[in-house]
């Protein structure tokens, strides 16, 4: 190999400035994304029967409290088909700031609902709606947070530096299992009343921790260099839904990748810690500290699992705009059906 070759093969290697805040911010936001959704699951299988569907009978008080907690997964495809399109057309970084703030101020109002003996059927209410905004701003964060990563990752390493998203989620677990259970084994009466509540304000501090980090997002240049080639191609920006699927066969292995292991995973999350709970008496902060150790594993585990061959994901081409489009949308439509599903 001669120096010039091994010149350029460690610049490519080496990550910028740029990258590295791009990575940042879609990180944050992935983490912040799974710390509401795991903090959410732990919270209806263990705390919301008890604080917002107290006057309904055991079994159907935590079938309503599972039910909020699935109208989100509804919400999510929604989300990111809207915020997909948004994103395609102005840019990640918009997306990315509006759902993120969208994320802590949902998470952060379910804190501050008050239980159904205070105001009623109003609380479950309230929940549900809070939820159905989390579910909306999530399904646009995973998608532009994982796309803007892969975007920016350097050639041959997509597939890495995608799962170090995945990490984040692994963060997520620990910090919102950990919270719950240094919380949980505090007197049963605070910490239904009180205790439960801080990990959700605690949102908001993550939220502002991504807003500054955020801030300093510029678009990547396959994106710029994608959206300009479909100008001169076209004479306007194509749809990117249409885009999207015109690779279906993409579109339905994302999906079917992603689903096994969500579905596996929240329902461990949600019924086997209610299981726990009320079928067997085991206390609630046993169950989160649990969570805490899968998501101990997550982090160390994501990685290695996510390496993609040498090269084998290396940067589409752009000789032309066809195949930038096709490169581009294909590798922005796996993203999102995989963050939809998960």
């Amino acid at each position: 190999m001669t120096q010039a070759s091994g010149g350029a093969l460690t610049a490519r290697s080496t990550l910028s400035a740029k990258q590295r805040r791009m990575i940042a911010g879609g990180a944050i936001g992935t983490l912040m994304e799974y710390y509401d959704y795991y903090l959410y699951g732990l919270a209806s299988a263990a705390v919301f029967p008890v604080v917002f569907f107290s006057s309904d009978d055991p079994v159907i008080a935590q079938l309503s409290s599972f039910a909020t907690f699935a109208v989100g997964f509804f919400l999510r495809p929604v989300g990111g088909i809207i915020w997909g399109i948004v994103g395609d057309r102005a840019g990640r970084k918009t997306v990315l700031m509006f759902t993120v703030v969208g994320m802590g101020l949902a998470t952060t109002g379910i804190g501050l609902i008050p239980s159904d003996h205070t105001i009623g059927i109003v609380a479950p209410l309230l929940l549900l709606f809070c939820r159905m905004l989390q579910g909306f701003f999530v399904g646009g964060e995973m998608g532009g947070a994982a796309t803007m990563v892969v975007e920016n990752a350097p050639t041959g390493k997509h597939g890495v530096y995608g799962a170090f998203l995945i990490c984040g989620a692994g963060i997520a677990n620990i910090v919102s299992g950990g919270l719950m259970a240094a919380l949980g084994l505090t007197a049963s009466s605070w910490f239904l009343t009180w205790g439960w509540r801080l990990p959700f304000l605690f949102s908001i501090v993550l939220a502002v921790v991504a807003v500054l980090l955020r801030r300093q997002l510029e678009e990547s240049e396959e994106f710029t260099t994608t959206q300009v080639l479909q100008i001169q191609a076209a004479g306007k920006k194509a749809n990117p839904l249409i885009e999207a699927f015109r690779h279906p066969k993409n579109a339905i292995m994302g999906i079917l990748i992603g689903l096994p292991q969500s579905i596996a995973g929240y329902v461990v999350l949600t019924y086997g810690l209610a299981f726990m709970v009320g079928d067997k008496h085991i206390p609630a902060w046993m169950g989160f500290a649990g969570t805490m150790i899968v998501g101990v594993l997550q982090v160390f585990v994501a990685p290695p699992g996510e390496r993609s061959p040498t090269g084998s994901d290396a940067a589409p081409s752009t000789s032309s705009a066809a195949s930038a489009s096709r490169a581009w949308s294909t590798r922005a439509s796996c993203c999102s059906a995989r963050a939809t599903c998960g």
